[in-house]
């Protein structure tokens, strides 16, 4: 029998129980099945193996416990869901934005580069200059300079606090997602 089958064949036959919460049992079985494949086993092989759906019916009913262990397991898996879903989103997120700060940085730094060569030729090349105009240029140096320091400051962030800022972010998101589950 393959997991589709079982499972709607499961679903019907506990949909029949009022007292058996039937998305938990199916949740658990279908995880349960899952994992059997992932490890390597044949399918239909291990869904025999589980026995037939009324006896496993059966069981559930016979066994108090069995529906509390269920929904542990269940919130266990989801929760494992939502921490991998949240290093996805988180890295996915940072990554953009740390290239984007990347890029920012080394943009800021050329226009300060720019702007301090731009004054340094005017000043050169300009020979009938007055002092207001010689005063123009060193604070347009001085804006230069400014960016340089500022890309710099920027690009060291970056690169020495980018990943403490990322595993914060991280922590809070999947504090945030796990109060929601």
């Amino acid at each position: 029998m393959k997991r589709k089958t079982f499972i709607s064949l499961l679903k019907k036959e506990l949909s029949r129980r009022n007292d058996i919460e039937v998305e938990e049992v199916v949740f658990y079985y279908d995880e349960l099945i899952q994992d059997a494949i992932d490890a390597g086993e044949d399918e239909s092989t291990f869904i025999e193996s589980l026995g037939e759906i009324k006896e496993i019916v059966r069981r559930i009913e016979d066994d108090e416990t069995f529906i509390v262990e269920v929904k542990a397991h269940n919130q266990n898996v989801l929760k494992k869901t939502i921490h991998v879903s949240t290093k996805i989103f988180v890295y996915f997120f940072l990554g953009v934005f740390g290239f984007v700060i990347a890029v920012a940085g080394i943009s800021i730094f050329a226009s300060g580069v720019a702007l301090i060569g731009s004054a340094v030729i005017k000043i050169v090349t300009l020979s009938d200059l007055d002092v207001f105009g010689y005063f123009a240029y060193l604070a347009i140096s001085v804006i230069g300079v400014s960016f340089i320091l500022f890309s710099i400051a920027l690009i060291r962030w970056h690169f020495t606090s980018f990943r403490e800022s990322l595993l914060a972010l991280l922590r809070k998101t999947n504090n945030f997602l796990s109060k929601r589950g």
